[in-house]
């Protein structure tokens, strides 16, 4: 949202960061954690929008209203990986 024309570059480098971390999980089932993370980032999203501390570069109404949106559906999706949740993000924004 921030960024629009860098879009794609941030989605590659999230992938590659989930890639490169759960490569180093040994302690759990990669995929245990993936879906357990995933319900922890959409809570961050919408906390990043309405909580105690909220990011200053998303100001206008409708980019709020689409992060608050989306991190509401993304809560409700229990068995989600990050790159589900990443690839329906990407998605969304096309459609905006």
């Amino acid at each position: 949202i921030w960024v629009p024309e860098k879009r794609k570059d941030y989605g590659a480098s999230f992938a590659a960061l989930c890639d490169a971390y759960f490569k180093r999980v040994s302690w759990e089932p990669v995929s245990d954690i993936d879906r357990r993370t995933a319900g922890i980032l959409s809570a961050f999203l919408l906390a990043r929008i309405d909580g105690k501390s909220p990011v200053e570069y998303i100001t206008a109404e409708s980019d709020k209203a689409f992060v608050r949106a989306t991190a509401r559906e993304f809560l409700t999706k229990t068995d989600w990986t990050l790159a589900e949740l990443s690839r329906v993000w990407q998605e969304k924004l096309d459609h905006r």
